[in-house]
């Protein structure tokens, strides 16, 4: 196990129950895979495996020591829960306190420094130290477009030269849809859910080459908008019992269609 420092679950409003060997063991596993990536990248295949080896090790010692049998974590705060099972659409779709919608629902339209910065039951938090407009959370925009709408690079890529396009669908929301202004161009995604069934539309701007793996129950009848089937299907990396169906699409507009998963 590894310690945190003082500062541990940083401004979290009231209390902070969160176990600092609980936030340290999660960045340690996080970090040995980020080690992993870029070891690859600079071709040191011996560290790499190094470090995938004490990212395995580090994950398997955070179960045991802090997930119960019933899947519970060992501290039940919202950080906990967060770093060990990325809960992030619960998060997203909760409208009290503490919250991001939170703060949008009462007026922000920056990210906050603090949960808590302003409440209607007890105002404004320290005047020594509050900002309004904060990178605190600024992650969550970060996630918006990586996760939710699945604007993300290959591995070894730089200005997304080769986005892969993975979106993960989830939730109460119907539909979600962004852009991102690339070096090389608008990148465009956006899914929608109708009944059982969920679209996919993607935009590459000129010169730009993409893999969209959209997850999908039944992920090897997921078509394209001329009824091609996937190049392959493979486990989707966000949720367990989950395929995603693999295409390799040129630049312009493509619509993919399939099951909703789960």
């Amino acid at each position: 196990m590894s310690w945190a420092t003082a500062t541990n679950d940083w401004l979290t409003p009231g209390r902070d129950d969160t176990p600092p060997e609980l936030v340290a063991t999660a960045y340690w596993a996080y970090d040995a895979a980020l080690m992993a990536e870029i070891a690859e990248v600079l071709g040191r295949a011996d560290d790499a495996a190094g470090y995938r080896a004490l990212w395995a090790k580090v994950g398997a010692a955070f179960g045991e020591e802090f997930l119960s049998a019933d899947g519970r974590l060992a501290s039940g705060t919202q950080t906990a829960y967060v770093l060990g099972l990325h809960v992030a659409y619960r998060l997203l779709e909760q409208d009290t306190a503490p919250s991001w919608r939170y703060m949008v629902e009462h007026g922000a339209t920056t990210m906050w420094e603090r949960w808590d910065g302003w409440t209607a039951e007890h105002g404004f938090q320290s005047a020594w130290m509050n900002s309004f407009n904060h990178y605190a959370f600024g992650s969550v925009g970060d996630w918006l477009y990586r996760f939710m709408l699945g604007i993300d690079q290959a591995p070894g890529t730089a200005g997304f030269s080769h986005p892969v396009l993975r979106p993960h669908p989830a939730g109460s929301l119907s539909y979600a849809r962004g852009s991102y202004a690339s070096a090389r161009g608008t990148i465009s995604a956006g899914w929608e859910r109708s009944g059982d069934r969920l679209s996919y539309r993607v935009g590459l701007p000129a010169g730009v080459t993409a893999t969209v793996c959209l997850p999908a129950a039944a992920a090897a009848e997921v078509r394209d908008a001329a009824g091609r089937p996937p190049a392959s299907v493979r486990p989707f990396p966000g949720a367990d019992g989950v395929d995603e169906a693999v295409f390799h699409v040129e630049p312009g507009t493509h619509e993919f269609t399939g099951l909703w998963p789960g």
